[in-house]
């Protein structure tokens, strides 16, 4: 009755309303290629294993190893920024070399906020506990060693 008393018909009126949510864009995420994240895992594991395996051998490590990690880590974090830009289709306004290789710890928490805010948090809260979980594997790591050499 409603719909014959005004201007709009119910045809017009059945297609304001939308009976599936829209999708908004902000929700989409691409597929962030897999390689760059198995990079930084290797950059963030294998250094700490390695030192780990020293410290569990009572031996010192060499002096180059941790300018080694933080050299890979730095490449690593460099590798994924570039495939997230590609992935978001975010124009590189920044030197990407070395600039970004030192500065990273604050350029990509940037991008990363400014980009997708909250779900920028989770990215940043993922790579911290992913650290905090190569060091435990590093200390882990240099436990069993000692127990190795303490067994012979």
């Amino acid at each position: 009755v409603l719909c014959r008393q005004s201007s709009i018909g119910a045809e017009q009126l059945l297609g304001m309303v939308s009976i599936t949510p829209p999708i908004a864009e902000a929700r989409l995420e691409p597929n962030l290629p897999a390689f760059p994240k198995w990079l930084i895992g290797c950059a963030l594991l294998v250094p700490q294993i390695i030192a780990g395996m020293y410290r569990g051998l009572d031996r010192t490590p060499p002096d180059l190893l941790p300018v080694l990690g933080t050299f890979l880590l730095a490449l690593a974090i460099v590798a994924w920024f570039r495939s997230y830009c590609r992935a978001f289709r975010i124009s590189q306004p920044i030197d990407m070399g070395w600039f970004l290789m030192i500065a990273w710890p604050v350029v990509v928490p940037y991008f990363l906020i400014s980009r997708e805010g909250r779900r920028g948090l989770r990215r940043i809260g993922t790579f911290v506990l992913a650290w905090l979980a190569s060091a435990c594997v590093g200390v882990a790591s240099g436990l069993i060693f000692l127990f190795l050499k303490g067994t012979e």
